[in-house]
């Protein structure tokens, strides 16, 4: 590798090429061009070469590592964290490997088990920054947002020019109420990588969230400038709506729609802003096609339901909102609207039974709010270990909603670090009456069942949090 380190990578690769055809067994150079091919943008040939490299070394490590990472990069995910579970058996104490495993995890929205092989990895080596940075989103995306927070400033400190870093501590002090600080991060993260489009559009946000428009627009323009895909341009023209600035707004929304002819939000953005400006024809057509593209939006047929009523279509409208309801019973405008029209129309007792059904969402929504409300103050004081005023936290968001799943489940490991076992077991059970296919909670249950000497029921939890994430590590070593 000597050519390369010396930045000469034609030479480098025919110096391997060589070397490999005069020793096809030679794994270290099959590896090392399958190194520089990767990195070179060779995806396909860097997968033969590693395949090569372990062909005449079946348990060469790095090999096995790198090959992962190219069936990653080829976003064969899948492919992938079979490649890196075998290397984990293979080298449990190699905390890249469980690095790579937790991304790939997250990858797949498996966030439990990305938690754990990111915690092996830094406890094997704390050093490793990047995966700290992934484990505080994965904390994030779970909702342990003081967790998130504490790995990430971490992690800053580790890697100060790591603009990832920046932007996902943006995001964890952002969700726990720190906007001014929150803010400072996003504007780190573009300071350190201008072209990270994600962090611009949070600072554009942000500065909407304090009326500083004319920023706001800037941070979109930008994001947009850089970015790929369709959220920028909709942040853009949203903004530029609220200024009033309707005809950039539009053409925002239309040369977005020449590169994705087939977003439905962009179709229902341009939609909405067509019927605000009196252009209705275009609304419906709009609205209309983000319904083609996506049937099972609730909201698609409410905006196109208040198109139809400024044209004066009642029936229509009706059909719209009733398909509305029908998709998402909860939706209160709706209702509220065919209460509305059933009072135009003489339908008094229609009417009625529509507002009685929109008080009873609107108390049932201030609860679930409530509810949410308490279980992240629970977790809050969990996580400073105040178990008693967290039990009382979690009981309080179970009272106002009954079917918060993950309320009860916190409440059960708040129980069991109270050593309260036989009530951390009901919360359990609890949790998963209503979530039946949540691994992690069959997992965690198993395993308080097991300490209280409970084995037969603890195997079946085991085997259920097996059958619902079959790569659930942990559920498979407590099994065997």
């Amino acid at each position: 590798m000597a050519f390369y380190s010396a930045h000469d990578v034609q030479r480098a690769i025919a110096e391997l090429t060589r070397a490999v055809e005069v020793d096809t067994q030679y794994a270290e150079a099959w590896n090392d061009l399958g190194v520089i091919q990767r990195q070179q943008g060779n995806v396909q040939t860097s997968l033969d070469c590693f395949r090569k490299a372990i062909e005449a070394k079946p348990q060469y490590q790095s090999a096995l590592y790198n090959l992962a990472l190219a069936l990653e990069a080829s976003h064969d995910f899948a492919s992938a964290l079979t490649q890196v579970r075998s290397l984990t058996a293979l080298a449990p104490r190699m905390p890249q490997a469980h690095a790579l495993c937790g991304r790939l995890l997250t990858e797949q929205n498996r966030l439990e088990p990305a938690r754990d092989e990111l915690r092996k990895a830094l406890d094997l080596d704390p050093a490793l920054a990047g995966a700290r940075i992934n484990l505080g989103a994965v904390l994030y995306k779970l909702g342990y947002v003081g967790e998130a927070t504490k790995e990430l400033r971490q992690a800053v400190e580790q890697d100060p020019k790591s603009a990832q870093a920046q932007f996902q501590l943006g995001l964890a002090l952002f969700a726990g109420g720190e906007q001014q600080n929150a803010k400072a991060a996003f504007q780190q993260a573009v300071k350190l990588d201008p072209q990270l489009a994600e962090a611009r559009i949070n600072l554009g946000q942000l500065l909407e969230n304090e009326n500083q428009l004319a920023d706001a627009i800037a941070e979109y323009r930008a994001a947009a400038r850089v970015g790929t895909g369709t959220n920028a341009p909709l942040h853009l023209a949203r903004a530029l709506i609220r200024t009033q600035s309707f005809s950039e707004a539009k053409s925002t929304l239309d040369a977005a729609l020449l590169k994705f002819p087939e977003d439905e939000a962009l179709h229902f953005e341009r939609g909405k802003l067509c019927a605000d400006t009196g252009h209705m024809q275009a609304a419906l057509y709009d609205l209309q096609t983000a319904i083609r593209i996506n049937s099972k939006n609730a909201k698609y047929y409410l905006e196109l339901a208040r198109a139809l009523q400024k044209l004066g279509k009642r029936q229509d409208q009706k059909a719209a909102l009733e398909a509305a309801v029908r998709i998402d019973p909860n939706l209160v405008e709706a209702r509220y609207a065919l209460a509305n029209l059933a009072r135009q129309q003489g339908d008094t007792s229609a009417s009625r039974l529509q507002l009685a059904e929109v008080q009873r969402l609107q108390q049932s929504g201030v609860n679930r709010d409530l509810a949410l409300g308490a279980l992240r103050a629970g977790v809050a004081l969990a996580e400073k270990h105040e178990y008693d005023s967290a039990i009382e936290q979690f009981r309080k968001a179970i009272a106002l909603n009954p079917n918060l799943s993950q309320a009860h489940f916190d409440l059960a490991g708040a129980l069991l670090s109270k050593g309260d076992t036989t009530a951390a077991i009901s919360s359990f059970r609890d949790a998963i009456k209503l979530t039946p296919d949540w691994a992690d909670a069959h997992y965690r249950l198993g395993r308080v069942l097991l300490e209280a000497g409970r084995r037969d029921e603890a195997i079946q939890e085991f085997r259920t949090a097996l059958k619902y994430d079959p790569e659930n590590a942990a559920a498979r070593r407590a099994l065997n």
